[in-house]
């Protein structure tokens, strides 16, 4: 793959995981009613990378959630952003 098939694999994956963790919400920031449309990029930004270097999605949301919310973390939190992912 050239830089540029991979920097735009990379935008396409991390925009629909980024949204899926907007829209979601899992941790209950409140990232929607206060219209923080950036609260989740840098998970988003992790979770992205674990799928590149081969995780699955749940693997890689899990992850960048635990990165950082650590133990917070629980199944219902990883669920409400893959209920997004696979719609």
């Amino acid at each position: 793959m050239t830089e540029s098939t991979n920097e735009e694999q990379y935008e396409r994956l991390w925009l629909r995981i980024s949204r899926a963790f907007f829209k979601s919400d899992p941790m209950n920031t409140g990232c929607q009613e206060n219209e923080c449309f950036d609260e989740y990029e840098r998970i988003a930004d992790a979770a992205t990378h674990y799928v590149l270097e081969g995780s699955s999605e749940a693997q890689a949301v899990r992850q960048a959630l635990e990165d950082s919310f650590g133990d917070w973390v629980t199944d219902d939190n990883v669920a409400a952003v893959m209920d997004y992912l696979r719609a």
